[in-house]
């Protein structure tokens, strides 16, 4: 009889608990929250900016987002500011949090939707400007994720990865020399930033003819061969080519062509 009684008050003790913890901590949501950047590729330089959005879920809806650590690749870009989005209005509450570019860390910044009759939104837009040639991964490594005050108990983080590429070539191909079995080709400048070499292919960059840091090519061919060059600039440690290339067509000589340059007053 006492062991039947013990349970019995167990039994009570758990039920007035469940009454009064608020059901959003036993709620098994899907709340989403992810990074979107305007282009997963830049060219150095470049600035470029990643939304931060909120996707609540149906059972656990949320009206406000906390980044209290968003961190990315220290030295590969620098943050320039960090702003609500245009959607806001005068119920929206926003920190832009505190920058540490020098840590690659944006702390403590939030966004709210005061009136709570948002579900999903996007809660920031953080622009970076880049810096490095590489991979910039952004994450989130601590948000909370609110729904009217208390914290969203189910959350799934998603993340994002911006490659930053060399800048690209800037001075034209132009033909050096050419003859019956020959194309020497040159450009004049120096390597450009982030990059450590330039790459030249042929027929529309289906065949990689050099890979170094000169700037000319002296091409063998056959009599009255055309090619088409691209040059790309290129940095060999993060394996990432330029997103803009330069390009030359050419036409070796012909044996007609060759006698018309030397006895031009007989043709």
């Amino acid at each position: 009889m006492k062991k039947t009684k013990i349970i019995f008050e167990a039994m009570i003790l758990t039920m007035l608990l469940v009454s009064i913890i608020p059901t959003s901590v036993f709620a098994m949501g899907t709340t989403k929250t992810g990074l979107t950047p305007s282009n997963t590729d830049v060219t150095i330089g470049d600035t470029f900016y990643v939304v931060v959005w909120l996707d609540g879920d149906s059972d656990e809806p949320a009206d406000g987002i906390k980044l209290e650590e968003l961190n990315w690749t220290i030295g590969k870009a620098n943050i320039t500011s960090v702003v609500n989005p245009p959607t806001s209005d005068f119920d929206w509450l926003f920190d832009a949090g505190t920058i540490h570019n020098d840590t690659g860390w944006l702390e403590d910044a939030e966004s709210i939707d005061d009136s709570q009759s948002s579900n999903n939104f996007s809660a920031f837009n953080i622009t970076f400007v880049s810096m490095e040639v590489g991979a910039c991964n952004v994450t989130q490594n601590w948000t909370k994720v609110f729904n009217g005050g208390p914290e969203v108990s189910a959350l799934t983080t998603y993340n994002t990865t911006v490659y930053i590429h060399p800048a690209s070539p800037s001075t034209d191909i132009s033909t050096a020399e050419k003859g019956l079995t020959y194309i020497n080709i040159s450009w004049t400048q120096a390597l450009p930033n982030g990059a450590d070499r330039f790459v030249l292919y042929n027929e529309s960059g289906s065949n990689e003819l050099q890979n170094s840091s000169a700037t000319y090519y002296n091409h063998t061919v056959a009599s009255g061969q055309t090619e088409n060059y691209v040059l790309y600039s290129y940095n060999s440690t993060e394996g990432l080519f330029s997103l803009s290339t330069q390009t030359h067509t050419e036409t070796s000589d012909t044996p007609n062509n060759a006698h018309c340059t030397n006895h031009c007053k007989r043709c």
